[in-house]
């Protein structure tokens, strides 16, 4: 019995004692999400990631703005200059508009080892990349983090694969419309797209038994999970043509800080 309980223990204190080489997470603010990263220690910060990063309930990546710049080498969308420089996004596939993206970023100074004291060398930590999450209707959507495999995972600095914590995600919740009303597909802009948009959930509208809504003007009532509240631009709890008519009326408004009529082709302001 006491044999029985000293291994016990060892393998409780194994346990207690492991830490993956790189810990990957993700946080959210709003409808905005930052792709993060933990290494256990110098020798186990990333020199590569190729990650897959998917969302749910027909939400899509938004803007996609990459945030460490020791990670500037993009494999998956690489281009060379003529002077011999590569340049690219972090977004090797998917991305803008879909509910996936394959994200390839890469380290490359000198001197190449990936001590803290290598002022070129990435921290053991740092913020990767962020992007917005357009709802498209969902209420919330988990974002998952993912490791892409024929990309090489997570690849440390000896060129082995990482043993990596991808963590369990995060959630964006849309509910009461996160950015501001009008603003339908969640972008922090209200723009002749979201018109369009609205227009179009107007037109796809469907009663409880999958029929079309139609009588003598599109209309739909909003869900209590608030996920259409960005489309009800009078506060009324539904979605009809004069959230269209308020919403056009909001653009042909818009001023920007001097007071002046805002129009470059297409009307447009920012949430506040």
């Amino acid at each position: 019995m006491k044999k029985m309980l000293l291994m016990l223990a060892v393998l409780l204190l194994a346990s207690a004692a492991y830490a993956a080489d790189v810990t990957l997470s993700c946080t959210v603010d709003g409808n905005e999400v930052t792709i993060s990263y933990v290494a256990s220690a110098d020798v186990n910060t990333p020199r590569g990631l190729g990650l897959d990063i998917s969302l749910t309930n027909g939400a899509t990546v938004g803007a996609v703005t990459e945030l460490d710049t020791d990670y500037w080498v993009f494999p998956g969308s690489i281009d060379i200059n003529d002077l011999n420089f590569p340049s690219g996004t972090a977004v090797g596939a998917g991305g803008t508009g879909s509910s996936s993206m394959t994200i390839e970023m890469g380290s490359l100074h000198y001197p190449t080892d990936p001590c803290a004291s290598n002022p070129n060398a990435p921290g053991t930590s740092g913020d990767l990349l962020k992007f917005t999450v357009d709802a498209n209707g969902a209420s919330d959507t988990l974002v998952t983090i993912a490791g892409n495999a024929a990309r090489g995972n997570v690849v440390l600095y000896d060129a082995s694969e990482a043993d990596v914590d991808y963590g369990s995600g995060c959630t964006v919740t849309f509910g009461g419309c996160a950015t501001c009303r009008g603003d339908t597909n969640g972008d922090d802009w209200v723009t002749t797209s979201d018109v369009t948009k609205l227009l179009g959930s107007l037109r796809d509208a469907r009663d409880d038994s999958g029929s079309p809504i139609y009588t003598g003007a599109f209309y739909y009532q909003c869900p209590v999970d608030g996920s259409y509240d960005c489309y009800d631009l009078n506060e009324d709890g539904w979605v009809t043509t004069s959230d269209v008519t308020k919403l056009l009326g909001n653009l042909r408004e818009a001023r920007d800080d001097s007071g002046s009529p805002i129009y470059t082709g297409a009307f447009y302001y920012q949430c506040p």
